[in-house]
């Protein structure tokens, strides 16, 4: 029973905090710190966790959305300069004269988006890149079983984001224009 409750319960405040925010359009002010509790009470509760670690894994979490943060702000800053600088309206007015169809410009954002994936999950399995990094490390002779063991989540990797963009495009007809 333990096997199937678990990984129920650790998806729970994630599913809490989409439905929080999609369903009932609650701001995400208030949805990441419900569902930040309830993961904290359900890691005291189920998996008997320390008020200690509960602390150090929130402190954790904490530090590491720090280059989020800062990624997503250099994102919108350099937005804004090609906004300000008519490079965004060139961007446009190139998508437009390929085609006016909002899922045609889809597809070609979703297949630029999915080559830089591409790039991403190539270098997880790339031979080169293993072997290079096996020699540096002093790890020689075990490139084939790290390339077994990054195979899966590649995979999986390659699949969510196809399933992504699938589901944009055919659900909710995302177009650049």
């Amino acid at each position: 029973m333990e096997a199937i409750l678990l990984p129920i319960l650790a998806f729970l405040p994630i599913l809490v905090c989409l439905v929080l925010m999609m369903a009932f359009n609650i701001p995400a002010k208030i949805s990441l710190p419900v569902a930040w509790t309830l993961a904290c009470i359900f890691g005291l509760i189920f998996w008997k966790m320390g008020w200690l670690s509960v602390l150090a894994y929130s402190l954790s979490g904490m530090l590491n959305s720090i280059d989020v943060l800062v990624t997503i702000t250099g994102a919108i800053i350099v937005m804004d300069i090609l906004k300000e600088s008519g490079g965004m309206y060139s961007i446009n007015n190139g998508f437009k004269s390929i085609s006016s169809d909002a899922r045609i410009q889809a597809i070609i954002v979703g297949w630029m988006f999915s080559s830089f994936i591409e790039g991403a999950v190539g270098n997880m399995i790339c031979v080169n890149n293993t072997v290079a990094v096996c020699a540096t490390v002093g790890t020689n002779g075990k490139e084939g079983k790290i390339i077994r063991v990054t195979i899966t989540p590649t995979a999986i990797y390659t699949v969510f984001i196809v399933i992504i963009f699938v589901f944009l495009i055919f659900v909710f007809h995302v177009g650049i224009a």
